[in-house]
């Protein structure tokens, strides 16, 4: 066996044979050491500071994968050029720019509030405040088939997730297939309209307006990245005071907008709230 082995290491083409490590221990040590390293370069990736960039800017390179670029940003060459004027912010797995903007940019991903205002073939046209109007597929509905397809009428508000953004097309799954609160939403609603920008920061992290919002009226809201919001609540004075507060929320700083909202909700008070 050894002479084989010499006679096909010594001929062109042919690598040697190497022995598997029969010892478990030792490919887990491997493993451990492999995802060890890669939570050092996640740790000691560089972050960038909150500070203002104007289009063009480098903003650095990918330094790991995955990594999600959010809107305002684009990939060039593995480096990170900002396409709008704002506030770069960024975390470890994705970066984004904070910036105002009248009318909505889609972004594959985005999940987003439209109005269905057409049929065409087998697809809905759907208004979500874009430059084009986005479309839907009557089997982009969860358990949705030929013979079983869901019933949309014209004027129905869905909540759907964008598929591709170059040719808005919405989804009301999730990538499981499962719906997630995706479809179409209840009849007795309000819509308000808001800047985009404003509405990510609504779905931030902190969310000081959705808190005191909440503390005033039960309600429920649904929140699209173009700026549409979906409002329900129990009356129309309440769906009102909610838009109303909503709106309040994007004109004063944050460390008053709890203080702000409580005071608008008070020359709504009636006994409908309590």
């Amino acid at each position: 066996l050894e002479s084989a082995l010499k006679i096909m290491s010594s001929k062109p083409g042919c690598s040697k044979v190497t022995k598997k490590s029969k010892n478990p221990e030792k490919r887990s040590l491997g493993r451990k050491k492999m995802m060890e390293a890669s939570e050092n370069a996640l740790r000691n990736s560089p972050q960038l500071e909150k500070k203002l960039v104007f289009p063009g800017d480098d903003l650095g390179p990918v330094f790991h994968l995955p990594f999600a670029i959010g809107p305002g940003v684009r990939l060039s060459s593995n480096q990170l050029i900002s396409t709008h004027f704002g506030m770069v912010l960024q975390r470890k797995d994705g970066i984004w720019i904070d910036f105002c903007e009248k009318a909505y940019f889609p972004y594959a991903g985005d999940r987003v509030v439209g109005i269905v205002v057409g049929k065409w073939m087998d697809y809905w046209k759907v208004e979500i405040g874009a430059w084009k109007t986005a479309i839907i597929h009557y089997l982009s509905f969860e358990n949705a088939t030929k013979r079983l397809r869901p019933l949309v009428n014209i004027g129905d508000v869905i909540y759907g997730r964008l598929k591709h953004d170059i040719e808005p097309e919405l989804v009301c799954k999730d990538e499981m297939g499962k719906a997630n609160d995706f479809g179409i939403l209840p009849g007795d609603g309000m819509m308000l309209k808001m800047p985009p920008a404003y509405a990510r920061r609504l779905l931030g992290r902190k969310k000081q307006v959705l808190l005191a919002v909440g503390k005033e009226v039960p309600c429920e809201l649904t929140i699209g990245m173009n700026g549409w919001v979906w409002i329900r609540a129990s009356t129309a004075r309440q769906r009102m005071a909610i838009s109303h507060a909503l709106q309040l929320g994007n004109m004063v700083p944050h460390h008053r907008q709890a203080e702000v909202i409580k005071a608008a909700f008070k020359n709504f008070t009636s006994n409908e709230f309590k």
